[in-house]
């Protein structure tokens, strides 16, 4: 008696265990997390600001966005070249009254020595064979031959050492035969020095 009752147990068991039925009709339910379980029975209007729609709609754009220090020191830095750059055109007419155009041969008073102030002033003649608008970073490259050497300047136009720049003659690369469309001269470097001297030799 004792063993066809636990012969039926067992087989029942086991029956329950092995239908595919049983789980069949079993639905999938989504995975529960405590804040489900916290909020899920809480309606709208007692639910926690930070969760509510209706705040984020309505407050999403009237935050405060903190830049980080880093960009706010490029803005002030670029706000204050810009004053200067301002500041430089319009007291240098010397330097930026000067209508010259690569290919053009020009002379450049520089201070030397002895500060802003000083009146020993160095003259640099050269032939234009760049320019370079970038702001305060703004400069020319000129080119020329001295005592049988080649010497290439970049001269800062915003720099106070530089105190002025004569233009010495028009189109000289080409004599004035042909207009200069190029911007940049550096072909001039695999050809004859004597193309670009401008200043002349002393005998």
């Amino acid at each position: 008696m004792l063993r066809s009752q636990l012969h039926r147990q067992v087989c029942r068991q086991s029956q329950r265990w092995s239908c595919p039925a049983v789980a069949c009709q079993q639905t999938p339910q989504p995975p529960t997390t405590i804040l489900t379980r916290c909020l899920g029975g809480v309606p709208e209007e007692d639910m926690p600001y930070l969760h509510h729609q209706k705040f984020l709609q309505n407050n999403q754009n009237a935050r405060e966005k903190f830049k980080s220090p880093q960009r706010r020191a490029s803005k002030l830095l670029h706000e204050i070249s810009q004053e200067y750059v301002e500041h430089s055109r319009q007291n240098k007419d010397a330097v930026f009254g000067v209508d010259y155009q690569v290919g053009d041969a020009i002379e450049c008073q520089i201070i030397e020595q002895g500060g802003t102030n000083s009146t020993e002033l160095k003259k640099v003649r050269g032939l234009v064979i760049a320019k370079f608008n970038k702001g305060i970073d703004s400069s020319v490259l000129i080119r020329d031959v001295v005592m049988g050497s080649i010497v290439e300047r970049r001269i800062p136009l915003h720099s106070p050492l530089l105190k002025s720049i004569k233009l010495l003659e028009k189109n000289f690369i080409y004599k004035g035969k042909r207009k200069v469309k190029r911007a940049k001269l550096y072909f001039l470097r695999e050809r004859n020095p004597n193309e670009s001297r401008v200043t002349k030799s002393k005998n």
